[in-house]
């Protein structure tokens, strides 16, 4: 039964890691796995028998998750493109007050502004960089794209992991969400390795 459940709870954290503005961290917290889920997977090796019982009927969840919604997802980008814009965008601003409460800042200081000035930065950058590819979905790979999709993984496992956060936004920031989707709807395994490489390092 506890395994069933398992991977029930992986079902929805997977729907949560593809939804931009959905944190797969916060649905984690949820669950109560969080901190489970750190710790299974920072010290894997010291007890890999015990961690492997628990991460792999969640890990099954999360791929259930990722393959059906990924593909619902597209057809939704392929058909109704706006709205569904439109709801990424509802979402994402939606999970703001959310971020806010959860940093249990009582008090704005002077680093707290050095770091979300630091990071708006970065962001911007990143938007206009990856601006005149939003719209471009990789289908080949060669070392631009292989370094692309790498450092995708490395940002969006990596974001994915903070609770409030969402590792669905960063890949759309680096114009990387749809390529990534499709590869997974299309089993796309070349397109898939420096993306999951990138993002085993990333979590």
């Amino acid at each position: 039964m506890k395994v069933i459940l398992d991977v029930m709870k992986g079902i929805i954290l997977g729907v949560g890691i593809v939804i931009p503005g959905v944190s797969g961290g916060a649905l984690a917290v949820v669950f109560n796995l969080y901190h489970a889920l750190l710790y299974a997977i920072g010290h894997f090796f010291e007890d890999i028998k015990k961690n492997t019982r628990f991460l792999f009927p969640i890990g099954c969840g999360v791929l259930i998750g990722i393959v059906v919604f990924s593909a619902l997802i597209q057809y939704l980008l392929e058909h109704f493109l706006a709205p569904t814009n439109f709801f990424f965008i509802g979402l994402i601003l939606g999970g703001l007050p959310s971020i806010v409460k959860s940093s249990k800042i009582k008090k704005v200081k002077l680093s707290h502004v050095v770091v979300f000035l630091l990071t708006l930065i970065f962001i911007v950058l990143v938007s206009n960089v990856s601006e005149d590819k939003t719209s471009e979905i990789l289908t080949t790979l060669n070392v631009s794209n292989v370094i692309r999709l790498f450092i995708g993984g490395v940002l969006g496992a990596g974001t994915m992991v903070i609770p409030g956060a969402s590792g669905a936004v960063m890949l759309i920031l680096l114009g990387l969400y749809t390529t990534v989707l499709n590869a997974v709807v299309a089993f796309n395994i070349p397109l898939m390795i420096p993306f999951g490489i990138g993002a085993l390092i990333g979590l």
